[in-house]
């Protein structure tokens, strides 16, 4: 927050030099860092989870590709043998 010097400028106070946190509310912060760690974990976890199910749709279409390219997905192609009911 602004503070006025004694030459009369005022100057912005650095956070490190701010008021420390009042005891309720340090004792608070310290009380919820464990679970916000394991948010922050569960957090990257989940992003490392979306990035596994990414590879595996792009390596799925990639595989109906070369399915559909050889025309062997069931019920694609003019035979009188029903595999997809197999």
């Amino acid at each position: 927050r602004p503070q006025e010097s004694s030459n009369g400028t005022t100057h912005n106070t650095p956070p490190q030099l701010a008021q420390a946190p009042d005891p309720l509310t340090r004792a608070f912060n310290e009380a919820v860092k464990p679970y916000l760690d394991k948010i922050e974990r569960l957090q990257a976890e989940l992003d490392e989870r979306n990035l596994d199910i990414g590879q595996l749709e792009d390596e799925r279409a990639d595989m109906h590709a070369w399915i559909d390219k050889r025309g062997l997905r069931a019920g694609t192609f003019d035979s009188p043998i029903a595999f997809s009911s197999a």
